[in-house]
C-alpha cells in the first residue's frame, strides 16, 4: 500500500511541475503577443490597412 501512495505523490508532483511550467509559458507568450499587438508599428500597419479600405489616408510609413 505504501508503494501505491508513493507513486501517487510522485505523479502529483510531476503534474504540478508540468502545470506550473505550462502556465509560465502561457503567460510569457501572452505578454509577448500583447506587446507586439500594442506596438506603434502594428498600429500604423492597421491604420494603413483600414485607410485602403475606407480610402482615407493613414499615417505614412517611417
Amino acid at each position: 500500500m505504501a508503494d501505491l501512495e508513493e507513486r501517487a505523490v510522485r505523479r502529483d508532483r510531476r503534474f504540478l511541475v508540468r502545470l506550473i511550467v505550462l502556465l509560465a509559458l502561457g503567460i510569457a507568450v501572452g505578454l509577448f503577443l500583447a506587446s507586439k499587438l500594442t506596438s506603434p508599428e502594428t498600429a500604423d500597419c492597421a491604420a494603413r490597412g483600414f485607410g485602403t479600405v475606407t480610402e482615407t489616408p493613414g499615417p505614412q510609413p517611417r
